[in-house]
């Protein structure tokens, strides 16, 4: 393989000087407003009667910092406290649990451990309604195998941390304790997260029977032999057969045919998936409780994250004992020191930009000059990125120790221009539940446009309720939605032949990428100020919308598309050398 052709990059090339003008023109922009929110922060914290969200920082540095961000706060204090002690026992357990005499029983072993660190981080109560959660969805399993059954239960679940009423009634219970607020928030994402992998746990596991139903149901009867009843021998087909468990391997192996026959015929799922789905729900239920528990309660990932679908996690879970090399252990060491100089990076930035008190403060937001309101912006969606790239980065460096891979961390959101791009590369772990439980289910891209669409609606309803039904997230759900579907809709009309031909009449290949760049535009202003409402909420949201688009027209709004196109053509860029990066590591 030689160097990679120009047809195959992403996007057409331009000419050289035009890359350099774009993505200097990014580099200086992106400079200026960091600038401009370091130079607001410092007036900000020169008015003396204005305290907000600040607190006494590093002695060595002199100076205040931004605590408004009370995820980060506990997230911080939780790694370096309790939770990492916790964590620091995971790896020295999982270790220990290495050897071969140990390794069959890691799963009990890890469960128990797993379930003690959760009742000192969380308590008795949570844990108990996670146990009822469980006991319901198994009962589902068990006796209607229904996939619609699981989601209904699953999404009550959801709705009873969200909806007031039904908060206060598993208060009043005791299932729910008033706990300080960065003890609530760890409580109620914990919870939510354990809702979700107990819907993937569910979903397979109905899946699983609905097959197994299907195998077994009753085909065309078989024609008696002529062989007497006494007569006959194993070779024939006789129940007296001495060797009773080689005899069921011989049944259970011809169930399985049976069901990869009826797969391939019906174009279903590949006969790998049905053999970890077998592996995994024909035991006993008691050995399916165990697996659940280390899926639900896996101390790395309890909390923080990131999502795994639990196909992914039994796999990789149940995967063969694999000894350790300088290869495998180098870079899980190196990914430890680098998110932890990440987050001490992310302290430092807490100290001089403090975006978090303005943004959260609709007065303060409307006083700022043009470039000092994009800096607050950019600046604390920079940090929200970094924020979750540092707690998912360790979390997932913790849980390789014990050779579980969770999805990557996501990507620098500096260079991505389609909100598609963004549900997919950001919070990964997420965005593979949604895909396999919800769009695919639901038909997704297969079955034709209309499915699509209900897919994708499925999908933001389905964020809508996790996220927590507010009216900041109602609007945020709706116009990320809004968007998905313009980009949609403009991938239907370029994949079109009578489009395709057009543009190739009369538009050179880099003349299609610009104009490509500046419909996007319009869709992601939309995106940007939809990202900014779920950052800060409505109020805030709305100044933004305001001072960017209405006040300060046509100055800012042409201002502020330009600065956009250049972001696009960036971007646009980084995806060219990102293609020629990846056929170079082939070659």
């Amino acid at each position: 393989m030689g160097k990679l052709d120009l047809c195959q990059l992403p996007n057409p090339p331009l000419p050289w000087w035009e890359t350099v003008l774009y993505i200097g023109t990014w580099i200086a922009s992106a400079i200026y407003m960091t600038y401009s929110a370091f130079k607001i922060s410092q007036e900000y914290v020169e008015h003396k009667d204005v305290s907000y969200g600040l607190d006494d920082g590093w002695s060595f540095l002199g100076r205040q910092k931004d605590v408004t961000d009370s995820e980060w706060t506990f997230w911080r204090d939780s790694f370096y406290g309790t939770y990492g002690i916790w964590l620091c026992g995971q790896i020295l357990l999982g270790q220990l649990l290495q050897m071969p005499s140990l390794y069959p029983k890691r799963k009990y072993i890890f469960v128990v451990y797993s379930v003690l660190c959760f009742l000192s981080l969380v308590g008795f109560g949570q844990f108990l309604l996670i146990i009822i959660e469980m006991a319901i969805i198994f009962a589902i399993i068990r006796f209607t195998a229904s996939s619609a059954l699981t989601w209904t239960v699953s999404l009550t679940f959801l709705l009873s941390l969200n909806v007031r009423t039904l908060h206060s009634l598993l208060m009043d219970v005791g299932l729910l304790v008033r706990q300080p607020f960065y003890v609530y928030l760890f409580q109620e994402f914990t919870l939510a997260m354990t809702v979700m992998r107990l819907v993937s746990f569910g979903l397979f596991n109905c899946e699983y029977r609905r097959r197994i139903a299907k195998a077994e149901a009753p085909s065309e009867p078989t024609k008696k032999t002529d062989v007497p009843e006494t007569d006959r021998t194993p070779e024939n087909g006789s129940a007296e057969r001495t060797d009773g468990d080689e005899w069921q391997n011989v049944t259970e192996d011809m169930t399985k045919d049976m069901v990869h026959a009826s797969m391939r015929v019906k174009g279903e799922q590949k006969p790998a998936e049905w053999d970890w789905q077998r592996s995994a729900f024909s035991c006993s239920t008691a050995e399916q409780v165990i697996d659940l528990c280390c899926y639900v309660f896996y101390t790395p990932l309890i909390a923080a994250g990131p999502l795994m679908n639990y196909d992914v996690f039994y796999k990789q879970f149940h995967s063969r004992l694999e000894k350790w090399s300088l290869a495998r252990l180098g870079p899980i060491v190196l990914n430890i020191f680098r998110w932890t100089a990440w987050s001490f990076v992310m302290e430092v930035l807490l100290h001089y930009l403090y975006s978090g008190p303005m943004i959260y403060k609709p007065s303060l937001l409307s006083g700022l000059p043009l470039w000092g309101i994009t800096g607050v912006g950019y600046v604390h969606a920079m940090c929200f990125v970094l924020k979750y790239m540092i707690i998912w980065g360790l979390c997932s460096t913790i849980a390789k120790f014990d050779r579980i891979y969770p999805s990557d961390v996501p990507s620098c959101g500096s260079h991505v221009y389609l909100y598609s791009e963004m549900w997919k590369n950001f919070d990964r772990g997420l965005y593979a539940f949604m895909k396999r439980h919800i769009y695919v289910v639901l038909g997704g891209s297969r079955h034709g446009l209309f499915r699509r669409v209900i897919s994708i609606l499925a999908c933001f309803g389905f964020i809508y309720v996790w996220h927590g039904l507010h009216h900041y997230i109602l609007i945020w759900c709706f116009f990320n939605c809004c968007t998905i579907m313009l980009e949609m809709t403009a991938d239907i009309i370029k994949s079109s032949s009578h489009f395709k031909d057009f543009e190739a009449k009369y538009f050179s290949p880099a003349m299609v990428r610009r104009l490509h760049s500046i419909v996007i535009v319009p869709v992601l202003s939309v995106s940007s100020f939809s990202i900014v409402t779920f950052f800060s909420g409505l109020k805030s949201g709305r100044v933004f919308v305001s001072r960017l688009v209405f006040e300060g027209f046509p100055i800012s709004t042409i201002l502020q598309c330009i600065v956009m196109y250049v972001f696009i053509q960036t971007g646009k860029e980084v995806e060219n050398y990102q293609a020629r990066r990846q056929h170079s590591k082939v070659d």
